[in-house]
């Protein structure tokens, strides 16, 4: 993208592999967000970039792999060492019901949508190949048919890095 140029130097390599995961623990179970992409230079205080996302939740009645269809990330940089993180998602995934014995479930319970909103600080070294390690909080909102709409409130532990 236009905005992300930047003419190479070794302290800034032109692209990075970025791989991470997230870690959502919430009220009635938790939520674990693998994702891996390239990220280019910071050309910027404040820059976008989006990511692939997969997600496995894990619920009291339901399990759950979802995929992400719409992902943003809106990062502002702090200083050298750290950053802001807002991210969004956009989710769609299949269920498996822990209870099929003993409830009846209609074909369409075992499809999820979900929107999820994510702010975070990362410890993310500029132009550094190092892990990164983020906390933050993740709020959710899924449905299902039989369910209908829920909310969900998580705190997020971040892990990952930069090769």
């Amino acid at each position: 993208m236009p905005y992300n140029f930047r003419s190479y130097s070794p302290n800034a390599p032109w692209i990075q592999l970025n791989a991470g995961g997230d870690f959502i623990l919430t009220s009635d179970g938790f939520l674990i967000d693998g994702s891996l992409h390239f990220a280019y230079p910071e050309a910027r205080r404040l820059f976008f970039n989006s990511a692939g996302i997969i997600r496995f939740r894990h619920q009291k009645k339901f399990e759950s792999i979802e995929y992400g269809l719409l992902n943003n990330s809106l990062n502002y940089r702090l200083n050298t060492r750290y950053i802001f993180q807002f991210r969004s998602h956009f989710l769609f995934g299949l269920n498996r019901w822990k209870d099929m014995n003993t409830v009846k479930h209609k074909l369409y319970d075992a499809l999820i949508g979900d929107f999820s909103i994510c702010q975070r600080l990362h410890y993310h070294p500029r132009y550094a190949r190092t892990p990164i390690f983020g906390l933050g909080l993740c709020q959710s909102v899924y449905y299902i048919y039989s369910r209908g709409f829920k909310f969900q409130f998580g705190l997020l532990v971040h892990l990952g890095g930069e090769i």
